[in-house]
């Protein structure tokens, strides 16, 4: 198993607008820390487990996103080691998101922890996301359009989530939404692309087609 470092450069891949002064703790080591760290702070939370501390120069509500972008990477490192691994799936989505960066307002993972954390449950866990913050990072596999689209093992395609009553509003903002189960090297279907967009219908059929292409290469980051 490889070292996970998350030091000034992969912040940086996580945050293109690099604070002048940082400090995260992680495991209650410091983990990164640049200039004099910053006046805002906010814990590092996913599901309740308290991962580490992100305090920086960038403004209180900045500070908290970037905490919500740390929380699903940590988490992977300090259930499983994987921590280099959700970084090279948040590069990934990177690569997702430049297909059609126009209907990508949220981009990221669910997967199914079972799968990946090794734990008796069919919950779906939050991965790596570009967008705004969002709290569910648990979400059971019997609710939502994330649920429905693992749980029957199809690409849902929304045109408008107000008028699906299965939609969990992560964002307000969020009018269609497209969900594309992805594959191991077996061709179980263990984690989805979830990509939503503030525009009603924005997934034509041929840009539906285009993520569907991307995401067979899931499976070769699994490698």
């Amino acid at each position: 198993m490889s070292h996970f470092d998350i030091g000034k450069e992969k912040i940086g891949q996580l945050w293109s607008d690099l604070p002048t002064d940082l400090c995260l703790s992680f495991n209650d080591e410091t983990m990164c820390l640049w200039g004099e760290g910053g006046e805002s702070q906010n814990a590092i939370l996913f599901n309740g487990v308290h991962l580490g501390e992100l305090r920086s120069s960038l403004a209180p509500v900045k500070n908290f996103e970037l905490a919500g972008y740390l929380a699903p990477i940590l988490y992977l490192e300090k259930t499983k080691g994987l921590g280099n691994f959700a970084m090279t799936l948040h590069a990934w989505i990177c690569e997702a998101k430049s297909l059609s960066p126009e209907v990508c307002d949220w981009i990221g993972i669910y997967y199914k922890a079972g799968a990946f954390l090794e734990v008796e449950t069919t919950d779906l866990y939050l991965g790596p996301y570009i967008g705004e913050y969002t709290d569910h990072q648990v979400i059971p596999l019997n609710r939502g359009l994330c649920g429905l689209a693992l749980r029957e093992e199809r690409v849902v395609n929304v045109a408008n989530v107000h008028e699906e009553s299965l939609h969990i509003a992560c964002s307000l903002k969020t009018n269609s939404e497209l969900i594309i189960p992805l594959k191991n090297s077996k061709g179980e279907m263990i984690a989805e692309l979830d990509i939503d967009c503030n525009r009603i219908g924005a997934f034509s059929p041929e840009i539906e087609d285009k993520f569907k292409k991307f995401s067979e290469s899931f499976k070769d980051i699994l490698a």
